[in-house]
């Protein structure tokens, strides 16, 4: 078995340190962790007395002096410290469900293609707050062949191109990863804009092999006036960052030989969804983005492809015995509700 390193990134908030290690401590798959990884990069000690409080844990805990802006310079560091052979990511600011690993090391094992795993979650005012919505489902199932009543979607790179058009699918501090999967996609994130790292980088996954979202909540995210989000969606800079990131993944599908127009109506058609239902979940302008380029279709009603039973039957029989055939057929039904 592949152990994991946990790795939990913290920037001077010891006490919501303090939770997500609390919910490292109670997997039930803890087994299988090599190591927990806490990088502190704001300067506070008080983040290594809280790891102190947890003996039980195989915390390697790094102070950086000086810190290392967030980007590639900090990933490169953090993954030249890694040991396991699947990472776990956690933010300091979110903690887990105790079946988070446990669920993962299931999907790995239902999966043999696999190289990423995430789950969706919950995002949350706190501790002691409320529950403010369930993220990270509805993408990944839009974008699988799978029904809903699977509760693991395993999803391609064809599939992910699709859905991280959209928005940002996946939350990072559900993600578990092989490691050196991980290594190899850290390029996507050199250029230094944000939103690659959560939309691109799932894209890059899928070029090593399948990606799996497993649909029920195991993480909890938590929501709050410091958190990166709310800083990038505050920045002047941060639509010109989501253009450009959207603009990379419209390339990517180009270049990957994926028709990104024909994927979107064939996704809408299988899960027969309306393009109105869909529109809420595209980030920023990706909407007119899409549509602009003729990517997005024009109906705004999706309906059901044809079989090929149903193409060949129409391609291969004359009009003329084709009507008799579908009014014998009509003759027949009227027979039998009678």
């Amino acid at each position: 078995m592949d152990f994991f390193t946990i790795h939990i990134p913290t920037a001077d908030r010891p006490k919501m340190l303090r939770t997500a290690l609390h919910s490292v401590a109670s997997q039930s798959a803890l087994s299988g962790v090599d190591e927990v990884l806490v990088i502190e990069n704001l300067g506070n000690r008080e983040s290594e007395n809280v790891c102190k409080e947890f003996p039980q844990l195989p915390i390697k805990y790094v102070f950086r002096n000086p810190p290392i802006p967030p980007g590639i310079d900090a990933a490169r560091d953090t993954m030249s410290r890694i040991r396991g052979g699947r990472l776990a990511l956690l933010f300091d600011d979110d903690w887990w469900m105790d079946h988070h690993l446990e669920r993962a090391l299931q999907s790995f094992a239902d999966h043999p293609s696999a190289v990423a795993s995430y789950a969706s979650g919950l995002w949350s005012t706190g501790e002691k707050g409320y529950i403010t919505e369930v993220y990270g489902s509805f993408l990944p199932w839009f974008g699988c062949s799978r029904p809903m009543r699977d509760h693991r979607w395993e999803l391609s790179l064809t599939d992910l191109l699709v859905i991280c058009q959209i928005n940002t699918t996946f939350h990072l501090s559900s993600l578990v990863v092989d490691t050196q999967v991980f290594n190899a996609s850290l390029e996507c994130i050199a250029n230094g804009n944000p939103y690659d790292t959560d939309r691109r980088m799932a894209v890059e996954f899928g070029r090593h092999g399948a990606v799996i979202c497993d649909s029920r909540p195991s993480v909890f995210f938590r929501t709050h006036e410091k958190r990166e989000a709310v800083r990038l969606h505050a920045a002047n800079e941060g639509a010109r960052w989501w253009n450009e990131s959207t603009e990379r993944l419209i390339s990517l599908a180009v270049a990957e030989g994926v028709d990104l127009s024909i994927e979107f109506v064939a996704r809408l058609a299988r899960k027969a969804i309306p393009m109105e239902t869909l529109r809420p979940y595209f980030g920023h302008n990706s909407f007119e983005i899409l549509k602009g380029k003729g990517i997005l279709p024009e109906t705004s009603v999706a309906t059901p492809p044809p079989s090929w039973s149903k193409s060949l039957f129409r391609a291969v029989t004359p009009p003329v015995l084709r009507d008799g055939i579908n009014s014998f057929r009509r003759a027949v039904c009227r027979g039998r509700v009678q």
